[in-house]
């Protein structure tokens, strides 16, 4: 019994240990791309993802301030799609799409499905090797034979941290502290009260509770306990940052994520 019981205290204190040596305030925003507006088809599901990756990758190279030339593209990923849902069909891609996240636990696929899919079997490339981000341009210059260029970055199929039977706890939040403090962005599906980059005031928002998908897909990239604040990054235009209270983000989220590279 004693040898159960020192062994539990043990546990404890070093919980509490991890917890007391996680940063009071850390960010990731020096090292977020500059490149983010959304734009035709590219959703947020691409935008976010390119943002996740693209402020990992700058992160592990101490990369601050990154150029274009420093992060990933995100029309890479909405061309492999295409083109596989063109080869394949779209009713057979999304049975693979399912079968590989799933293991065909649903036939309900969206675009943050097909970004993950994408994202774990085929990668993508850096922004220099294919810029374009504009649906036409995608379509136009896409070329299937970059998907065996050298420089793919892919992901393992993406970490869920976050679900609508989750709710707002100090173990939730000192995870994705934890995560965000070493580098990693949490990706964010939202109940997003307006698309801009001014949410107003959240507290006094009426989230739809029924909405268990959400409407938008961001990334918190930072947190500062002594405000009690997330700094969110979106997608819409280069400076997108939003910072609201810990607890009024937890009431619009629905799932959030952490994104993993293979290589």
């Amino acid at each position: 019994m004693k040898t159960i019981f020192a062994s539990i205290c043990l546990f404890i204190f070093s919980f509490q240990l991890r917890s007391q040596t996680l940063p009071e305030q850390f960010s990731l925003v020096e090292y977020a791309p500059t490149i983010t507006a959304q734009s035709g088809t590219n959703s947020s599901a691409y935008a976010a993802a390119y943002v996740n990756m693209s402020t990992q990758l700058a992160f592990k190279k101490s990369v601050r301030n990154p150029s274009p030339d420093d992060a990933l593209s995100f029309g890479f990923v909405d061309g492999t799609i295409q083109y596989f849902q063109k080869q394949l069909g779209k009713k057979k891609f999304i049975k693979i799409v399912a079968d590989t996240l799933y293991e065909g636990g649903t036939d309900v696929v969206n675009d943050l499905d097909y970004v993950f899919y994408a994202l774990h079997q085929y990668g993508t490339i850096p922004y220099v090797k294919f810029p374009y981000q504009d649906a036409k341009e995608v379509k136009a210059y896409f070329d299937p034979t970059l998907l065996s260029d050298k420089s793919i970055y892919k992901i393992n199929i993406p970490t869920e941290v976050f679900n609508p039977d989750d709710s707002f706890s100090q173990e939730k939040l000192n995870s994705f502290k934890k995560y965000i403090s070493s580098g990693v962005p949490v990706m964010i599906a939202i109940d997003q009260p307006v698309a801009d980059c001014d949410w107003n005031n959240l507290a006094t928002y009426d989230t739809d509770k029924n909405n268990e998908d959400g409407n938008h897909i961001a990334n918190i990239v930072g947190y500062n306990d002594m405000t009690g604040q997330f700094i969110i990054k979106n997608n819409y235009e280069k400076d997108c940052l939003i910072i609201h209270n810990y607890a009024d983000v937890f009431k619009i989220l629905r799932w959030a994520y952490v994104l993993d590279f293979k290589n």
